[in-house]
C-alpha cells in the first residue's frame, strides 16, 4: 500500500509541475492574442475534453507530459495564415511565450519553498532497518530498530541529518554515536565509538 501511495504522490506532483509549465505558455499566448487551439495534460487518448473560448482542453490517460498547441508557431504550421499567428508576433513576444513555462515553474518552486515549512515536511526517522553483515555497523553491535540519537554530539532527527554528519568525512574518521534501543522513550541509551572507528 505505501508503494501505491508513493506512486500516486509522484504522479500528482509531476502533473502539477506539467500543468503549471503549460499554463505559463497558455497564459502568455492568450495575453498577446495568439490563438491556442489545444491545451492538454498528459499524452495518449483523452479521458475527457471540453471546448471553451476557441481552445480544446483535455486530460489524457498517460500523465507524463502535456502540451499547448499555438496557432502558427512557424510559417509552415497550421494557422500560419492567421494574422494573430505566433510566428507573426514580435520577437520579444515570442520569447515571452516560450520562456513563460520555465518562469511559472520557478514561481511554483518559490511558493512551495515558502509553504512547505509551514505545512511541515515529512522526514524519514533515523531508525536502522537493516545492518549489512560484516560492516562496521554490525561490528559496533548496531541492530535493526536502533534509533540514532547523535553523531559526534550533533543531534540527529532524520536520515538526512546522518548524511550531513558523515558524507564529507574522510575514510577512517572516528564517530561518537549515541543510539536508542527499544521502545522509544523507554529504551536503553548506547554510547558507541569512543576509541573505535566507523567508516
Amino acid at each position: 500500500m505505501p508503494n501505491i501511495l508513493y506512486i500516486i504522490e509522484i504522479a500528482v506532483a509531476l502533473g502539477l509541475i506539467i500543468f503549471v509549465h503549460e499554463l505559463g505558455h497558455f497564459l502568455a499566448a492568450k495575453r498577446f492574442g495568439i490563438p491556442v487551439p489545444r491545451f492538454a495534460i498528459g499524452f495518449g487518448p483523452p479521458i475527457f475534453r471540453w471546448k471553451r473560448g476557441g481552445t480544446e482542453y483535455s486530460l489524457r490517460c498517460i500523465p507524463l507530459g502535456g502540451f499547448v498547441e499555438l496557432a502558427g508557431e512557424h510559417p509552415e504550421a497550421d494557422g500560419a495564415d492567421d494574422p494573430r499567428a505566433m510566428w507573426r508576433r514580435p520577437p520579444w513576444q515570442r520569447a515571452v511565450v516560450f520562456s513563460a513555462g520555465v518562469v511559472m515553474n520557478v514561481g511554483l518552486a518559490l511558493v512551495l519553498f515558502i509553504v512547505a515549512p509551514m505545512l511541515g515536511i515529512r522526514a524519514a526517522p533515523p531508525i536502522f532497518g537493516g545492518v549489512v553483515p560484516g560492516s562496521p555497523a554490525q561490528e559496533a553491535d548496531i541492530r535493526p530498530g536502533d534509533r540514532m540519537v547523535s553523531i559526534n554530539d550533533a543531534s540527529i532527527q532524520s536520515f538526512e541529518d546522518i548524511v550531513a554528519a558523515v558524507h564529507l568525512r574522510n575514510a577512517g574518521t572516528e564517530f561518537r554515536l549515541v543510539l536508542s534501543r527499544g521502545v522509544e522513550g523507554s529504551g536503553e541509551i548506547l554510547h558507541l565509538g569512543r576509541g573505535e572507528r566507523f567508516t
